[in-house]
């Protein structure tokens, strides 16, 4: 079992610092790998501690909005998927509310994943897909929804834990608040 604390703890800090480095300069090639680096690790901590039921129902259930680009119908490859400009309907964008878990599968199982910057070169959020979704659609996720939704996470504190024996799971229901 883990001390969800020190995981948030990490998430806080993570959060903050992702709000104060969104500066305008040049990243280099191993700066964006790291930031997509860090931002599937965190959010597969999240989906950890979703799983180990150490989040409340009210992070759990928290919504995130993010906006989907749906696909051309041309099917997504290892050999194409570097012109994914040219995959995705990127004008029309149809703007969702997603949980966080299912945010956090489209990183942790990212077929594309790309940052992308707003009018002054900084960044503002990442499009992102898992292998699932590669075919339907790609995901525009913001910044300030991926830094509120951590912050939200980080925040969270179980007040009550009940758990209910199921005969048919052979193992025990938990219900969170």
């Amino acid at each position: 079992m883990i001390e969800s604390r020190y995981w948030k703890e990490h998430l806080e800090k993570y959060a903050r610092s992702l709000r104060l480095s969104n500066r305008s300069f040049r990243w280099s090639e191993r700066a964006v790998c790291n930031f997509e680096r860090n931002l599937i690790l965190h959010f597969f901590s999240i989906r950890k501690l979703i799983e180990l039921h150490k989040l409340s129902s009210k992070v759990r259930k928290h919504q995130m909005t993010i906006f989907l680009c749906r696909s051309r119908g041309v099917p997504v490859t290892r050999l194409n998927r570097v012109e994914m400009w040219d995959l995705y309907e990127f004008d029309n964008q149809v703007k969702q509310k997603r949980s966080v878990a299912f945010v956090a599968n489209q990183f942790i199982h990212s077929y594309l994943i790309h940052p992308y910057r707003d009018e002054k070169r900084r960044w503002e959020g990442v499009f992102v897909c898992s292998d699932f979704e590669k075919n339907n659609a790609i995901f525009r996720i913001p910044l300030s929804e991926i830094c509120d939704a951590f912050l939200a996470v980080a925040k969270d504190h179980l007040t009550s834990t009940i758990m209910t024996y199921d005969q048919k799971i052979k193992d025990y229901r938990v219900e969170l608040d």
